[in-house]
């Protein structure tokens, strides 16, 4: 019986945090090189894994081309990154392994032939791409794909196959075993598993003449090393290189015959097979638990990152798009290379267009515009901005000391206040849908529920224009005697210097006219016990201008469409100031009688 084994090296490893990874060279890299004097070894590592290798550890660059070069070491690929092949476009896979190849021809002098699937992930399309490397041979995992064909022989086991790809394509596939490497983990942690009793277990197999079994495919990173992944992982209690060097001696003395992995090709089989099914098209490795799903919708926020993955296509460079897919960031990553990975995939995002639907919110950006609106409340602005800082957005509670500015402040939000009746809001958790994204603009729209009927908003975002429209549809039958406020502006004080702070519009007549805030004042309040609000504004040409000396934003409004009343309030809080724009579509007094016809409209553009 032939026995093979495969390590597999990757200093991206999720849970290994980045200055640890000289001590993993140390602990790890440096005993498994030593291997190689006495057992034939595979190794395979991801280009951007050699990489960081060369610039910590140059020396053991060299001493793995020395391996390779008098036949110590077989040298297997796998990409650039540690990509799930699977689940990322074909463009991507393709550049992965060419950009892996880069590497390996630049710092090894040399192309691989055979290349290990990235965590063990396999479907019939990634296949073309191995080829078109000139691949002579794919590593996968055995046990699962025979679980997705158990009529398949069990000889299958201990001989390569042909594996189908899609149409007539072919390629020759060398077994892993997860069974086998996970009781090789075993047997050098010392966790219950002896030596020989590991030995015992594989003697079983030796039958097959000419047959052969990968004996260890997987991390090299757990030996001598725990990256801190499980809190159930096993202690270091002596030297477990030491452990692996005793059990190839035991195997040596027990007959088995130790290859390299190409090596086992000479019994391959030629019958070609298919390694998916239509219950498992993307087959991985180990327990059920390790299934695709595990990279494409669970992690921290797979969804979200995977999505703006696809957006960067085409708009970052290959070893970077390459990188950012990795997988090492969609599973145990821990936090301080999570939030670094966060910072990166926004730094990078500001540069491109996109709509991004994560759990939470909605974000909107053009080359212009960022918006973000808060599914949770009713699609409410958290954020605007136009080329430069936020102006609009949301206040966070317990933002001012003045506990009568304490709750939270939204923007683009709707709110009806009736005597003795519970506050009406927009404020509910939305479903928005992407009604358009074309070359022009993005439209998006929410549907709240009511006690009086369904409010409808609609945002469109201009694509060639820095300016966005907020249209308000109240479904309603009837509009009750209340304080009705749509299109609530709340003003980020931050973005705006205090001293020059002013606000203009046309009350009549044909010119603006300029009021500098100094004064605290609030249209909104109420006149009386039965006049629901104190002043408001005419803007009778429909546009308001907010800001200082340096900047603000031009806020416009069809009054064809609906004859509403801005109403701003400004309170001077000593270092700092509240500032909101709301517009009233209905007030309070003895003349308004308890109901008007519904339903109303309601439009607004907001530009810098």
């Amino acid at each position: 019986m032939n026995l093979y084994s495969i390590f597999h090296l990757n200093l991206h490893y999720s849970s290994i945090p980045e200055e640890l990874r000289s001590l993993v060279i140390a602990k790890c890299y440096a005993p498994l090189m030593s291997l190689r004097l006495n057992y034939p070894i595979a190794i395979e590592a991801t280009g951007y894994t050699l990489e960081v290798i060369k610039k910590l550890e140059p020396l053991w660059i060299q001493e793995l081309i020395a391996a390779i070069h008098s036949g110590h070491v077989e040298f297997i690929g796998s990409g650039y990154s540690q990509i799930i092949a699977p689940l990322v476009p074909h463009n991507v896979n393709k550049m992965n392994l060419e950009e892996g190849r880069k590497v390996y021809e630049k710092l090894l002098g040399l192309t691989p032939r055979i290349w290990y699937m990235n965590e063990q992930a396999y479907s019939a399309g990634i296949v073309e791409n191995y080829l078109n490397q000139n691949a002579s041979a794919i590593i996968m995992e055995w046990n699962n794909a025979r679980a997705a064909h158990p009529s398949w022989s069990e000889d299958t086991r201990f001989f390569p196959q042909v594996a189908q790809g899609v149409g007539s394509s072919t390629i020759p596939v060398i077994w892993n075993d997860s069974i086998l490497f996970q009781k090789f983990q075993r047997v050098a942690h010392n966790d219950d598993y002896k030596i020989q009793e590991f030995v015992d277990y594989l003697k079983q197999f030796k039958t097959y003449e000419g047959g052969s079994l990968c004996l260890y495919g997987s991390d090299a990173e757990v030996f001598n090393f725990r990256p801190g992944r499980y809190e159930t992982e096993a202690k270091i209690e002596d030297d477990e290189w030491e452990r692996v060097r005793l059990l190839y001696q035991e195997l040596k003395a027990n007959g088995f015959n130790l290859i390299f992995p190409s090596e086992a090709l000479e019994h391959k089989m030629d019958d070609p097979i298919r390694l998916g099914s239509a219950e498992h098209p993307i087959v991985v490795k180990k327990q059920p638990k390790y299934n695709a799903t595990r990279w494409a919708v669970t992690g921290r926020d797979n969804v979200k990152i995977n999505t703006i993955c696809h957006r960067l296509e085409g708009k970052v460079s290959n070893k970077e798009l390459c990188y950012l897919w990795s997988s090492d960031f969609r599973s145990h990553i821990t936090e301080k290379r999570w939030n670094e990975y966060l910072d990166k995939l926004s730094a990078l995002i500001q540069k491109e267009a996109y709509v991004l639907n994560t759990e939470n919110e909605l974000w909107v950006k053009t080359n212009n515009i960022i918006l973000i609106l808060n599914k949770n409340k009713g699609l409410a602005i958290k954020h605007l901005s136009f080329d430069s800082e936020a102006m609009v957005g949301t206040i966070k509670h317990g933002h001012y000391k003045n506990m009568a500015l304490s709750p939270d402040w939204y923007s683009g939000n709707m709110t009806l206040q009736s005597f003795g009746v519970p506050q009406v809001t927009d404020l509910a958790r939305v479903t928005p849908q992407v009604l358009c994204d074309n070359e022009d603009a993005v439209i998006v729209m929410g549907i709240v529920k009511t006690l009086y009927g369904d409010v409808t908003k609609i945002y469109t975002v201009k694509k060639k224009v820095a300016q966005i429209e907020l249209t308000y549809n109240l479904q309603w039958r009837y509009i009750p005697k209340g304080s009705l406020h749509l299109g609530n502006i709340t003003f980020l004080p931050e973005a705006f210097k205090k001293d020059t702070l002013f606000y203009s519009t046309h009350n009549g007549g044909k010119d603006m006219e300029r009021y500098d805030l100094k004064e605290s004042f609030d249209h909104t309040k109420p006149a009386t016990s039965v006049v629901s609000a104190s002043n408001g504004l005419g803007a009778t040409e429909g546009t308001i201008f907010f800001g200082d000396e340096d900047k603000g934003l031009w806020i416009m409004f069809d009054k064809k469409v609906c004859a509403a009343m801005p109403m701003l309030t400004y309170i001077d809080t000593g270092d700092s100031f509240f500032a909101r724009l709301t517009f009233s579509c209905g007030e309070m007094d003895e003349s308004r009688p308890d109901y008007v016809a519904g339903p109303l409209h309601f439009t607004m553009r907001l530009m810098e």
